[in-house]
Formats: C-alpha cells, sequence, structure tokens
C-alpha cells in the first residue's frame, strides 16, 4: 500500500479527472473556435494572446486573493467547479464575446486550482515519513510541451502528453 490517507487518495483522483478534462479541451479548443467563429489562423494567435493575458491577471493576483479569502481546498473545489460549468455552458455559445467571457472563466478555474493543488498535497504529506523507504535515492520526473501544432508552428505533435503523464 502506497498511503493510507484518504485526503491524498482523493486529490489525485480529483487531479487526474481534472488533467483529463485539461487535455481534453485543449485539444478541441482551436477546431472549436474555428468551426463557430470562423477566425483565421492570426485571428485565434489573437485570442490566445488574450487569453494569455487573462492567465497573467489571474495567476498574480487573483489565485491569492481567493486563497487567502477561502483556504486553499475551497479555492481548489471552487476552481473545479468554474471550470466545469464553464465547460458545459461552451455547447450554448455563439457569439466570439460570450466566448472570451467563457475563456476568462474557465481561465480562472485553472489558475486558481494549480496553485491550491500543490499547496493541499504540499501540507497533505506527512513529512516524517518522506524518504523512509529509499532514503538514499532521488527520483526525478521529467516532461515537455511542444509547440501548438494546430496553428502551424514548428514542433512535435505530441501536445504535452508526457507532462500529463507526469502529473
Amino acid at each position: 500500500k502506497y498511503t493510507q490517507n484518504r485526503r491524498l487518495k482523493y486529490l489525485f483522483f480529483i487531479r487526474a479527472f481534472f488533467f483529463l478534462v485539461f487535455t481534453a479541451y485543449s485539444s478541441i479548443v482551436v477546431l472549436f473556435i474555428i468551426d463557430v467563429f470562423s477566425l483565421d489562423p492570426r485571428q485565434i494567435g489573437q485570442l490566445f494572446f488574450l487569453i494569455g493575458l487573462f492567465l497573467i491577471i489571474n495567476q498574480v493576483v487573483i489565485v491569492r486573493i481567493f486563497s487567502k479569502r477561502f483556504g486553499d481546498l475551497k479555492t481548489f473545489l471552487l476552481g473545479q467547479a468554474v471550470v466545469i460549468l464553464t465547460l458545459f455552458s461552451l455547447q450554448f455559445i455563439n457569439s466570439l464575446y460570450a466566448y472570451i467571457f467563457l475563456a476568462y472563466l474557465m481561465n480562472l478555474g485553472f489558475s486558481i486550482s494549480f496553485p491550491t493543488f500543490r499547496s493541499l498535497l504540499a501540507n497533505s504529506v506527512d513529512a516524517k515519513k518522506q524518504g523512509e523507504k529509499y532514503p538514499d535515492e532521488i527520483i526525478i520526473f521529467i516532461s515537455h510541451k511542444d509547440s501548438q501544432s494546430w496553428i502551424d508552428s514548428p514542433g512535435a505533435y505530441d501536445n504535452a502528453v508526457g507532462t500529463v503523464a507526469n502529473m
């Protein structure tokens, strides 16, 4: 048995589900945008630039506010709920402005989920038990994310398979 800690098992289950959702979304979002809004590659690049700005704002400012106000577990679960509700809402939109609003909300959900999960994980592990079984070994996980192949950029087509597998 790896662990008796039920909280860790719960966190990893939620995290695994979350990454399946994230991977599925990131794999099909450009096709969705092209199909629904008929954007060309330049416009898609501009849209993703805007979404990148959302990411910066959310991770630099908003995450701290939520985490301090609600605590890590509630913030993590709120982020997961926002992502799921946003994904569900995508099927009902046909306006680019509505998509941008939903993209911001989804980005917010992802942004508050990532750091709070790490914090919850660190606080759930018994520091006294770390390294008990193999005290002289160091295990390193590595992965990468190549450039986005669907917008005619160089790089392999594996789009974070190694990254998701390690998480």
